[in-house]
C-alpha cells in the first residue's frame, strides 16, 4: 500500500499550480504576461522547491530556484509597467 503522507501533499500542490497555470493559459484563460500566470508559477515552484529540499535532489532544486527567479522577475517586470502607466 502507498501511503500519500504531507511531504507529497506539498509536491503534489506545487505541480498542481504548475499546471492549473499551463492549462489556462493553453485554454486563454489567462495570458502568460499576467501577475496571475507569474503568481501562479511563484507559488508553485516554493511548494516545489520545498519538497525538492526534503528529498535533496539538487537537479530539482536548480529547477525550482531558476522558474522562481523567473517568476519573480516576471513579477517585478509587470509591476513596474503598472507604475509607469500610473504616471
Amino acid at each position: 500500500m502507498v501511503v500519500f503522507g504531507w511531504l507529497d501533499l506539498i509536491g503534489a500542490t506545487g505541480i498542481g499550480c504548475i499546471i492549473t497555470g499551463f492549462i489556462l493559459t493553453g485554454i486563454k484563460v489567462i495570458k502568460t504576461d499576467s501577475i496571475i500566470y507569474f503568481g501562479i508559477n511563484l507559488l508553485g515552484a516554493l511548494f516545489l522547491l520545498a519538497y525538492s529540499i526534503t528529498i535533496f535532489n539538487i537537479v530539482f532544486i536548480a529547477l525550482e530556484v531558476i522558474w522562481i527567479a523567473v517568476s519573480v522577475y516576471g513579477l517585478l517586470k509587470m509591476y513596474r509597467k503598472k507604475k509607469m502607466l500610473e504616471l
